[in-house]
């Protein structure tokens, strides 16, 4: 039987003691990189503009960097091909170089300030 290996510590943002649920992920709010695939990363931010996302689980995700950051993605995810369910951390604690900057910068500013916690840990 074949395995194939879906993690790694490079992807790998969780420490210990968390939460998470799955969300969908809205892919138009998602830019493309340089080879037309549209990757969201391990540690970017997602959330809704006036909905949380684990009381109302129909919405979906979109990339947000600012106020209305609820979540954080816990592994690599392409959703070139459109919307696509994935796993996020609600609470918790990270490893704080493997996740994006943008969670580290505005970390203290947003809602995630008093869920999740950064660590130095590895």
């Amino acid at each position: 039987m074949k395995k194939n290996k879906i993690w790694n510590s490079k992807e790998e943002v969780v420490v210990k003691n968390h939460y998470s649920i799955t969300v969908t992920i809205d892919s138009s709010t998602v830019s493309a990189n340089s080879d037309g695939r549209k990757i969201v990363k391990a540690g970017t931010l997602l959330g809704h503009a006036t909905k949380k996302l684990w009381e109302d689980r129909s919405v979906k995700a979109s990339v947000i960097n600012g106020a209305n950051s609820q979540v954080v993605v816990m592994h690599e995810v392409d959703v070139t091909d459109g919307d696509l369910e994935t796993g996020v951390l609600v609470e918790g604690v990270v490893i704080k170089n493997k996740v994006t900057d943008a969670v580290t910068a505005i970390h203290a500013d947003v809602n995630l300030g008093d869920r999740i916690l950064l660590s130095d840990y590895e």
